[in-house]
């Protein structure tokens, strides 16, 4: 237990700047991490805290299935030769060299160790299998660290490692694990997709993510709208749409076909006239192979070309490609090494005239087994196609009518290309979607890679030796409680619903009977199922009863009814702390509890005096939107709450809408309703008080005989019990203590009823005296003064409205600025009004439409700055009571598109009009205007030059524009 005040937690009021993704962002903020390096972080007392609560959840539920171990993050070279991936891992893995120089490395992964272990000790197939599993501290260099935690050199993961003696028994290790990370992922609230992956450096036969979606992902994942398919770019696959393909050309043998200086798939399709669909698009690489090295010496490179094919329209995906050339680094091709293998400049290449391409030595793709030369591959969409369009392996050529498998023979066909948004699903006719999103955890089926290079073996039931089968499981640590922290640090309840709104996410809940009884349904998050989470203790790790209790009360009509209500935690009969792994602690549990008390804009410490739900808002609990038919909320804002407004924000709240419904202050409304009801009373409001008088009467005293009733049966129940203790044998002890004690108990029960009784008729009942009755009959007869009295409280206006008005639908016009008001009265009679809504501050500036109109009759003749001067002579001002200028009126202008007065005189010619008629340029007429060549007159500076021209001007200009033409040549004489 720690006080708050002896916490260190370094809060921030800004963000650091490289914090890119919203998570980097609150978990600096709020003083969970701090950055040491590019990828490396400081984890402080809160973000220790949650890391530690998500792997006591992995532990737990690791530990039902598998044996914890805990490893070196150091390892020796020779562990890594041994498994072949010393050389693979690049420049990713962190190696260094001990004082004696002998090779180490950090470890990424620790298949190679927990392999080596089981070489050494498991000897039988009794011992297996074997289930190991540790949490450790894993090291990456990678290139770009960024999105905080979600791409850094050090990191904390699980990962397990499984031993079977054969296939089979892989199967029920790798599902015992899916079941156990799908309730790892259930317990910390993820909203995760399970999806085919690719298996990258680790190999093995089969794998799959375990995904979140989220904007901040790095990863493509591909999903059906229609069913449940889900799949890693890097492993999607979809179906194609026909293509049609080209009628060949001339006798069907590649014809080449001119292409000068069209190097790009669009540039080539566009000259010929053809689809990107029909062309192969060829794309050149050298895979780089590292062989040799050993103990003593470094591994030499060694390189082998890659041409792959894809239809021209789409893009390779390098991790398919690396999949069945067996993991190789890939690079495109030098221009020298384009050369050396096309003798072609690049933009012209194709499978044409390709020498020396390798054969594949069996149909198993992505062992690496294909024989010597250029490795041909052309991906299964061109497979089938016929008279497409390829390179010609020359400058400025192409051919045509190619066709895989006649054309050319390639080493083989794969699935090499990328899935696109909007192709059919393989597994129906949905649609495919694509997605970013964060891996939270990778299992693998490794198969025998690691077992068999490494040498471990075991004896089966024959005593035959064999070796074991392996699988490797991953969860990255830190993405759990990345993703779990952000659903606790949103700050309200609103908040997170709005969150998983946006970002589409969906919601875990508990099915309860029928056919979904025990399990999860996934749906929508509401706010109700938020406040639920944040107000249940359970999920701070506290067992608790007695949160709720039945309550029986009398109805208005004298019925008995039993309703649920909360009790209060310092009257809880149970409270078991660290009963179980919470998700928060009990401090932080109560914090939220004031967080949301805080957060309420109904509360005690945001309305006047008075009892709650009693504020100024004379309508509340009657409205209703006209738009989502729920109930308008009222919003005590500002001052203390005395400028109250309506609100419904139901859709919003609910994350179905991005806005409000509607909002609009509450005095608009109030004011016409409170006219409506008095208007409708004047006619009765001496019978209506009457009436109302006895029904309060009536009702009330139906309720005091239920009182009264109650009592007298309490009041036997006490004569009952004390007698049957009088007649009591007092020989018999045990009789007698027990009647007393049920004697006392109805004395009790008596007491407190007595008590619960004085307190209605002091609170509730309305019971009149003759002189109370003589007064409100005086004040009924002047009920409008009774209304607007001062001494007459919000809450007696609300009670009387409510024995008149059912409710009302209200609609906000936007484009009338109005809103229309539907009222039901409790008799069934119905009245429609129309409120105007004021204008706003921006509104109340605008110009009226008789200004508008004046400036546009005095625009017919005068100018900018004479329009001003005479509306100033008139006595007018402009919306803020200010005299008006030149800029003002141009503004008008502008706004209301009011044009220019056109002040031009009919025998006067503008530039263009002298420079057409005497062949010259604008420039020219500009050039003798300037030098008083012509005379011009123009208004005010920038206005428009108009020109008068006589006779004697005409023929003088006529000379001048001869010299100003140009000759043949191009050039002015």
């Amino acid at each position: 237990m720690h006080r708050w005040s002896e916490l260190f937690i370094p809060t921030l009021r800004e963000a650091p700047a490289d914090a890119e993704v919203a998570s980097h962002r609150f978990l600096v903020r709020a003083g969970y991490i701090r950055q040491l390096a590019a990828g490396i972080y400081s984890y402080l007392f809160f973000g220790q805290r949650s890391l530690n609560k998500v792997m006591g959840i992995v532990r737990q539920e690791m530990d039902k299935i598998g044996q914890e171990f805990f490893l070196p993050a150091l390892n020796p070279r020779e562990v890594w030769e041994a498994s072949g991936r010393w050389s693979v891992m690049g420049d990713n893995m962190f190696r260094l060299k001990d004082r004696k120089g002998a090779d180490l490395c950090l470890g990424m992964t620790h298949e190679e160790v927990m392999t080596e272990i089981a070489r050494k000790e498991l000897r039988s197939y009794k011992q297996l299998p074997q289930i190991w599993y540790q949490i450790q501290t894993k090291f990456r260099d990678e290139p770009r660290p960024k999105a905080g935690l979600l791409r850094v050199r050090q990191f904390t993961m699980k990962d397990a490692y499984s031993f079977d003696i054969d296939p089979a028994g892989l199967v029920v290790s790798y599902e015992k694990h899916y079941a156990t990370y799908c309730k790892i992922f259930d317990r910390c609230g993820l909203k995760y997709l399970v999806v085919e992956a690719h298996s990258g450096a680790m190999g093995g036969s089969q794998s799959h993510e375990f995904m979140v979606k989220t904007n901040a992902g790095e990863d493509l994942v591909a999903t059906c709208s229609k069913c449940d398919y889900a799949a890693n770019l890097d492993k999607a696959v979809s179906t194609l749409d026909a293509v049609e393909d080209l009628a060949p050309e001339g006798d069907g043998k590649p014809l080449e076909v001119h292409t000068p200086g069209q190097k790009t798939i669009e540039d080539v399709a566009r000259f010929l006239g053809v689809s990107p669909k029909n062309k192969i698009k060829t794309l050149a690489l050298m895979a780089e192979e590292k062989v040799g090295g050993g103990k003593t010496g470094e591994a030499k490179v060694k390189l082998r070309p890659v041409v792959v094919l894809v239809r021209g329209d789409h893009q390779m995906n390098e991790a398919k490609l690396g999949a069945v050339i067996g993991g190789l680094e890939v690079r495109p091709m030098t221009a020298e090494e384009i050369d050396q293998v096309f003798h072609s400049p690049a933009g012209y290449l194709g499978p044409i005239g390709l020498a020396n391409i390798a054969r594949a030595l069996d149909d198993k793709i992505g062992n690496s087994r294909f024989g010597e030369g250029v490795l041909l591959f052309v991906d299964k969409a061109l497979e089938g196609r016929k008279n497409l369009i390829a390179g010609a392996n020359k400058e400025d050529y192409h051919v045509k009518n190619v066709t895989p498998g006649v054309t050319f023979e390639p080493t083989a066909y794969a699935d090499l290309r990328n899935v696109e948004v909007g192709e059919t699903c393989p597994k129906c006719d949905g649609k495919i979607s694509l997605d970013h999103a964060v891996e939270i955890g990778h299992i693998f089926k490794l198969g025998y890679r690691y077992s068999e290079s490494m040498g471990a073996r075991v004896l089966d039931k024959n005593g035959k030796e064999v070796t074991p089968i392996m699988g490797s499981y991953g969860i990255g640590i830190e993405r759990i409680s990345l993703v779990f922290r952000l659903f606790r640090e949103t700050g309200s309840a609103f908040a997170v619903v709005q969150n998983f709104a946006k970002r589409a996410l969906r919601f875990p809940k508990r099915g309860y009977g029928g056919a979904w009884n025990g399990k999860l349904v996934w749906g929508r998050l509401t706010h109700t199922r938020v406040l639920c989470m944040l107000k249940n203790p359970s999920y701070a790790g506290v067992y608790v009863f007695g949160r709720y209790q039945y309550h029986q009360q009398i109805s208005t009509t004298g019925e008995i009814q039993k309703k649920m209500r909360a009790v209060a935690m310092p009257d809880w009969r149970v409270q078991l702390r660290q009963h179980h792994d919470g998700y928060i602690s009990w401090d932080e549990f109560l914090e939220n509890g004031k967080r949301l008390e805080k957060n309420r804009t109904n509360g005690e410490a945001t309305m006047l005096s008075g009892p709650a739900r009693e504020g100024l808002a004379l309508l509340q609990g009657l409205l209703l939107c006209g738009n989502c038919g729920h109930a308008i909320t009222v919003r005590y804002t500002g001052n203390g709450g005395i400028y109250p407004s309506y609100l419904c924000n139901r859709q919003r709240r609910e994350g179905l809408a991005t806005k409000d419904c509607m909002s609009f202050r509450c005095d608009l409304l109030d004011a016409v309703v409170s006219e409506e009801v008095l208007k409708a009373l004047r006619p009765a409001e001496l019978q209506l008080a009457l009436g109302a008088l006895r029904e309060l009467e009536v009702r009330d005293q139906a309720i005091l005989r239920q009182w009264q009733m109650r009592l007298e049966r309490a009041e036997y129940e006490v004569a009952l019990a004390e007698r049957r203790y009088q007649e009591v044998d007092p020989s018999n002890r045990l009789v007698a203590n027990t009647l007393e004690r049920r004697w006392n108990e109805t004395l009790l029960h008596l007491q407190d009823l007595k008590k619960q009784a004085a307190d209605f008729r002091r609170k509730e009942a309305r019971v009149f005296t003759p002189e109370q009755k003589a007064k409100v009959l005086a004040l009924a007869r002047d009920f409008p003064s009774l209304w607007h009295a001062p001494s007459t409280q919000a809450k007696d206006r609300k009670r009387m409205l409510r024995l008149l008005i059912k409710d009302i639908t209200v609609n906000k016009l936007v484009e009338q600025r109005q809103l229309s008001v539907h009222i039901r009265w409790q008799g069934g009679a119905c009245t429609d009004l129309f409120v105007q809504i004021p204008p706003s501050a921006a509104g109340r500036h605008r110009y009226r439409s008789p200004i508008v109109d004046r400036i546009r009759d005095l625009a017919c003749s005068l100018l900018d700055a004479q329009i001003a001067d005479q509306l100033n002579r008139e006595g007018c001002t402009s919306a803020k009571g200010k005299s008006y200028t030149g800029k003002m009126i141009r503004w008008i202008r502008w706004r209301y598109q009011i044009p220019l007065a056109r002040l031009k005189k009919s025998e006067e010619l503008t530039v263009q009009q002298v420079a057409k008629q005497f062949g010259v340029s604008d420039g020219v007429v500009y050039y003798w205007i300037e030098h008083n060549v012509i005379q011009a007159r123009r208004l005010n500076p920038g206005m428009p030059c108009w020109i008068t021209l006589t006779a004697a001007d005409e023929r003088k200009l006529g000379r001048l524009g001869a010299q100003f033409k140009p000759n043949s040549f191009g050039f002015l004489t």
